[in-house]
């Protein structure tokens, strides 16, 4: 079986502009109550994850930050991929059907969808949110990407998009942040702004960083070691792989940029070789033709989670 193949945007040329009126950046990933486990092997496992970082969500702090979310970032992060429509992906035998609409607009009228599937766009702002804060605050990297991956998560809980759009949204995310942060201009506003940021959490916490990125467990449950599983699980969403030989997975030039806050005693050679070592398998959705070596199928392989948690333990 052949997956669709996907086309990354051309990046976004009103990004450097947007970014000068953000000196602090904000997750746009809000809670969503009474999620659903994932269909896995694990699915108590996950579903205990998913509340209790429900209700961490509902804190004041981090309803203050989800409050900051600035239209000029969301508009700057955007790419041109190419649409798929949801008609487009309307499958025989659907028993699925529109319901009135009691609780949006309250107009009682069916709820119409005609925007694109593919990729989701509400996805790619919630990943290169927690991306750019996890660049931006490396205490918290792991944390960070995994609320990253539950909101990519939520849309799907949500019956707003396929896994497929999911996915090609994180891998449109991680290409673009490597891609900017390599482009000494924006870099050098990113790192103003990452001063900014790490700044006011500073006066916020009353001490440094490092010592208040440490919470008790029962506090930290985007920390919790079954979040490896969880983050393991959104690369794929349970679809199956191609059979074929197992293949190694190449890097492209500067996608090591985004290991280099949270690991920076490593060599750009000692974090490339994290990113193959801990790669998905090949075969999966969205990673390209058999035997493909491009960058598609490396951003469909690329798992962060397990290339730091890795390096960390060794």
């Amino acid at each position: 079986m052949r997956y669709r193949s996907m086309l990354f945007p051309a990046t976004a040329t009103n990004v450097l502009p947007a970014l000068k009126l953000l000196p602090v950046f904000s997750l746009f990933l809000l809670p969503f109550s009474g999620f659903a486990a994932a269909p896995e092997p694990d699915s108590a496992s996950l579903r205990t994850i998913i509340d209790s970082t429900t209700q961490a969500s509902n804190r004041p702090r981090v309803v203050e930050l989800e409050q900051s979310i600035q239209a000029a970032l969301r508009k700057a992060i955007q790419g041109d991929a190419p649409k798929l429509t949801r008609s487009q992906l309307e499958q025989a035998n659907n028993t699925i059907h529109l319901v009135p609409d009691t609780a949006v607009i309250g107009d009682n009228k069916p709820y119409t969808a005609s925007g694109g599937a593919f990729p989701s766009g509400h996805t790619n702002t919630g990943y290169t949110d927690a991306l750019l804060l996890a660049e931006m605050i490396p205490e918290r990297f792991v944390p960070l990407i995994n609320r990253g991956a539950r909101y990519g998560y939520s849309r799907i809980v949500l019956g707003v998009h396929y896994p497929l759009d999911v996915i090609g949204s994180r891998m449109i995310a991680e290409r673009n942040v490597a891609h900017y942060l390599n482009d000494p201009q924006y870099r050098r506003l990113f790192e103003q702004a990452k001063t900014a940021l790490r700044s006011a959490l500073e006066k916020a916490c009353g001490t440094t960083l490092s010592a208040c990125a440490q919470n008790a467990p029962q506090d930290d449950p985007y920390a919790a070691p079954e979040m490896k599983t969880f983050y393991r699980y959104t690369m794929t969403y349970g679809l199956p792989a191609q059979p074929g030989a197992a293949s190694p997975v190449s890097v492209p030039e500067g996608a090591e940029v985004l290991l280099d806050p949270v690991l920076p005693h490593l060599s750009v050679t000692e974090r490339r070789s994290l990113m193959v070592k801990t790669a998905l398998a090949d075969g999966y959705p969205l990673s390209g033709a058999p035997g493909d070596k491009g960058p598609q199928n490396f951003w469909q392989r690329l798992n962060l989670h397990d290339a730091v948690q890795l390096a960390q333990h060794q």
